[in-house]
């Protein structure tokens, strides 16, 4: 049974020979480049991989940014499970915060 990205690589490589040898008949243009290959199988492959998943993460790795209403605070970073037994955020205007948003830890990379 093929995978996911081969049956991906093997759309790719279909569509990349039909436009190929639709476009080499026209000038300037003698071939098709490579890097459309590359976008039709990312897209195919994308196609392919279903629905978007969950996964646990330790809220360790998680943190949620609230602002000051009055734009005159300091921002407040608090993890999920803060909440429990604190509920939302107060700021120095003595106002509820507003959620900002979540950032997630990621390892850096190294490229």
């Amino acid at each position: 049974m093929k995978t996911r990205q081969q049956i991906a690589t093997a759309i790719a490589d279909k569509a990349y020979t039909i436009l190929k040898d639709h476009f080499n008949g026209l000038k300037p243009m003698v071939m098709v480049p490579c890097f459309i290959h590359n976008q039709i199988r990312e897209i195919a492959a994308k196609a392919l991989s279903g629905p978007d998943k969950w996964k646990k993460i330790a809220d360790s790795k998680v943190r949620n940014i609230w602002v000051c209403p009055n734009k005159k605070c300091d921002r407040s970073v608090v993890s999920p499970d803060w909440y429990a037994g604190n509920g939302t955020p107060m700021c120095e205007c003595d106002e509820d915060m507003e959620y900002s948003h979540t950032e997630i830890k990621i390892p850096d990379s190294k490229e």
